[in-house]
Formats: structure tokens, sequence, C-alpha cells
């Protein structure tokens, strides 16, 4: 099955990352499309595409990516199947 994401929240400390720098991976984030078997799969995925880190239990809807190298930037992102 193949997964878009959408972001629901870009938190990032204050001048740590500029705002084209969060629209671009706003951007790339949410054109991205992966095939997996399962949702968690999709955001285990994604996390390692951009990067980022997933918390331990990652969970089905929505879950947190940090980013290291923008400054620990978290983005809340949730997976819709299409």
């Amino acid at each position: 099955m193949s997964y878009r994401f959408e972001i629901q929240e870009v938190s990032v400390k204050k001048g740590k990352v500029s705002r084209e720098e969060r629209y671009d991976i706003s951007k790339y984030i949410t054109e991205l499309a992966i095939e997996a078997d399962s949702e968690k799969k999709a955001f285990r995925l994604l996390a390692a595409r951009i990067n980022g880190k997933l918390p331990k239990s990652v969970e089905e809807g929505e879950n947190v990516i940090t980013l290291p190298d923008y400054g620990g930037c978290q983005i809340r992102v949730k997976a819709v199947a299409c």
C-alpha cells in the first residue's frame, strides 16, 4: 500500500531553522509517497528517508519526527493511505 503524509505542526526553537528551510522540509515530506506493508512501517521509512528520529513506540495515525540536523526541529506528521 502507498502512503502520503500531511504535516500537522512544525515546532522549531526560534532562530534554529529559517522559514525557507521549514517550507522546503514540509514540501518534501508532503510530496513523498512511500510503499509499505503498514502505516507504522511507512513512518519508519519516512524517518529514515529524512534522517529523522521517531519515538520507540510508533503509533497509527500521527507521530512526531525529530530532525537532529535542523536543531531538533519536531514535525507532527499524519499518514494517509492512497
